[in-house]
């Protein structure tokens, strides 16, 4: 009777001692979402610690076009801008460089070393072998649809040029009470710096068809508490309001994404 006892208290004192989350709480463990706006995507590994809260470790892999159509209408018509102000003339050293260049790809001349020839590919070839033909034009003959043909070349493969980018990142999620066994979690933030930047980030569930498993969905959003503030110091300032409040949703379920690249550009950005 006396063990019995023993027995049933202990048994109680722990169920009391553990709080609900120890037992019941979903959440999410490792994983991948997928931006469903952009060519962004997330992994992230989630433990739960001994007081509740969720540590995450994010990394998000960033694939996009290098330039947008507007920008290289922009650099091409500030180059040909210069042109006809009388800036932009062809360079003695440039032109010995296309030439040689252009001897080197057409065999007229080794190359100075063929094994780094040899990494090239034949695409690359290509690529140079017009710009160096085009830029040889321009060096005979410096007229305004000689530049034109180097400029659309040039906007051409920048047009087929994609920018890769990385960055890593730690977050603390508590769970939103009375959602159940698998509720929203929430992260944990404070207002910083001078925008009083805080994030609203949360990862929400979806349970499967059969109930056996969840899957998660991410959500990245940031608001600004001091819109009067000035963000980055400059002719003009930008201030705090100007800076990126729109949710961004990342769903479990994969996408495929089409991009015409031909280059990879990686950036630390």
């Amino acid at each position: 009777m006396y063990e019995m006892t023993l027995k049933t208290l202990g048994s109680l004192m722990l169920a009391v001692s553990l709080p609900a989350w120890g037992q019941q709480l979903d959440h999410p463990r490792n994983g991948i979402a997928f931006n469903t706006k952009d060519n962004h995507a997330i992994t992230y590994a989630c433990q739960l610690d001994g007081s509740g809260v969720l540590n995450c470790e994010f990394s998000q892999s960033i694939i996009r076009a290098k330039y947008r159509p507007q920008e290289l209408e922009a650099q091409y018509q500030s180059a040909l801008k210069q042109f006809r102000a009388g800036t932009e003339q062809p360079d003695p050293d440039s032109c010995k460089l296309f030439k040689q260049l252009d001897d080197v790809l057409t065999g007229r001349t080794k190359a100075p070393d063929p094994s780094k020839l040899a990494a090239v590919s034949q695409k690359q070839r290509d690529d140079s072998a017009r710009t160096a033909r085009a830029f040889l034009e321009y060096c005979k003959s410096p007229s305004e649809p000689n530049f034109r043909a180097v400029l659309e070349l040039d906007r051409d493969k920048k047009s087929r040029t994609c920018e890769v980018s990385s960055r890593r990142f730690d977050q603390r999620f508590s769970p939103l009470a009375g959602q159940g066994k698998a509720p929203v979690w929430v992260v944990q933030d404070q207002p910083s710096g001078v925008c009083g930047t805080i994030r609203l980030d949360r990862f929400s569930p979806e349970p499967s068809s059969t109930g056996m498993m969840t899957f998660w969905s991410y959500s990245a959003r940031q608001v600004v508490t001091n819109p009067s503030g000035v963000w980055l110091p400059g002719a003009p300032d930008i201030r705090c309001s100007e800076i990126d409040q729109a949710e961004y949703l990342y769903d479990w379920r994969g996408r495929e994404v089409q991009l015409s690249c031909d280059y990879i550009s990686f950036s630390p950005i």
